[in-house]
């Protein structure tokens, strides 16, 4: 498991309903979500649920594969992708916990 962030302007409602959206995109770094809006929430995920965020059009999260194929790169988990700089998504309904 693994805690990333969040960066919301809807933090109450987050922490009371859960998201109200199909893919919630995180970063690891917690002053990049706060460069999002002015609040933010953790939330705790399985790694292997991550998608990569390589902000493409349509809001879509893609597999390390997919993401390796339009970058270049030679990255083995979303964890590599993270360290890199790069934000990830993960479908709601994967989020374990919202903290």
């Amino acid at each position: 498991m693994k805690t990333l962030f969040h960066g919301t302007t809807a933090k109450s409602e987050i922490l009371k309903d859960g998201f109200n959206t199909e893919l919630v995109f995180l970063t690891s770094r917690m002053e990049v979500a706060e460069m999002y809006a002015d609040d933010f929430v953790s939330v705790v995920v399985d790694e292997d649920d991550l998608l990569i965020d390589l902000d493409q059009p349509g809001a879509i999260g893609l597999t390390v594969e997919q993401a390796n194929r339009m970058t270049g790169n030679d990255f083995s988990c979303a964890d590599d992708y993270l360290y890199a700089g790069f934000s990830v998504c993960i479908a709601a309904k994967n989020i374990k916990r919202v903290l």
